[in-house]
């Protein structure tokens, strides 16, 4: 498995793309690879690891699993 970060994801248009840690180009990721893993977003900054897909139209992240999603934001004190 290769191991990344996410660039970014849109849920509402369904796809994004994940940086790879080996330096490669970007890999497509659809938003049904994130169903197949139960996982329901992906946050920019995630680090992720996938199996590479490759067809003459793109290569796609499939078998996503989340390694670490990005911390949430401590609240602002007033």
């Amino acid at each position: 498995m290769a191991t990344g970060t996410v660039k970014w994801f849109s849920v509402a248009r369904k796809y994004g793309f994940i940086v790879p840690d080996e330096g490669s180009r970007e890999v497509f990721v659809h938003m049904s690879a994130l169903t197949t893993a139960e996982i329901t977003h992906l946050d920019e900054g995630a680090r992720v690891s996938f199996d590479l897909e490759e067809t003459a139209e793109r290569r796609s992240a499939v078998n996503l699993v989340l390694l670490a999603p990005v911390p949430a934001e401590s609240a602002a004190t007033a």
